[in-house]
């Protein structure tokens, strides 16, 4: 699973998302979402994406909030990983965070992939 979520995380990080230009990393989250999710529980408001299980009544629900877009300033080093570091916007800001939402979610709550 780590080997998965590191090629996911740097998926991520490869795609620019400056502020204003959220729609190639909405579509790429998005897909990723529907592998998990049926279309009833991904709702999708321009670059705003919203996925959810339907929530049971008996039991607290949880939120995780985040964002999509990033400051300007890509460079030579963005994917690259250099000595066990990934480089890039959003690295260790909310793609890292996006990525940890759809490793829990997706992969182990919905397929029981052992971490």
């Amino acid at each position: 699973m780590r080997k998965r979520l590191v090629k996911y995380l740097t998926d991520l990080v490869k795609i620019p998302s400056v502020i204003g230009s959220e729609k190639e990393i909405a579509d790429f989250i998005h897909n990723f979402s529907m592998e998990f999710y049926p279309e009833e529980q991904t709702v999708r408001h321009n670059n705003s994406l919203m996925v959810f299980d339907f929530p049971d009544r008996d039991k607290k629900t949880v939120a995780l909030v985040g964002h999509l877009d990033t400051v300007p300033g890509e460079n030579q080093f963005t994917g690259q990983i250099i000595d066990g570091k990934l480089y890039g916007l959003g690295a260790s800001d909310m793609k890292v965070w996006s990525c940890c939402y759809d490793g829990i979610d997706g992969v182990f709550f919905k397929s029981r992939e052992e971490i």
